[in-house]
């Protein structure tokens, strides 16, 4: 991302965008040393991965794809898309990945797995 300041492409892919050790923001923590040589402390957390990440999602002309594990999203991702706040999605079971869609018939309502074309044959009645 360092790097791509100033650069811009038709399409840019920003992966990792995690809520993990090595996502975005990183959860690790600096090690005293940096700490002792940055300036004082920042007004919003993260400030300075806040701004690595701005410069990374307007690289791009056309599009930009940010790409996160569902189950934890980075906490960025909340404060650019209000339908992540809003959406509750439960996650398929089985595979951990999918996401259980709704849908009704004349026996009842059931639930299935959105990877059913993938191979998760997960379903329920609902």
């Amino acid at each position: 991302m360092h790097k791509s300041k100033g650069i811009t492409r038709d399409i840019v892919f920003v992966l990792n965008m995690n809520s993990s050790l090595t996502g975005m923001p990183a959860q690790r923590e600096n090690d005293p040393i940096i700490d002792a040589l940055l300036s004082k402390e920042e007004q919003f957390p993260f400030a300075e991965e806040r701004r690595l990440f701005y410069v990374a999602i307007t690289r791009a002309r056309e599009q930009t794809f940010l790409l996160a594990d569902r189950r934890h999203p980075s906490p960025f991702l909340f404060e650019i898309c209000a339908e992540l706040n809003a959406e509750q999605n439960q996650l398929c079971p089985k595979c951990e990945t999918g996401e259980i869609i709704e849908k009704r018939t004349k026996k009842g309502k059931f639930g299935y797995c959105s990877n059913y074309r993938f191979g998760c044959n997960f379903h329920k009645m609902l």
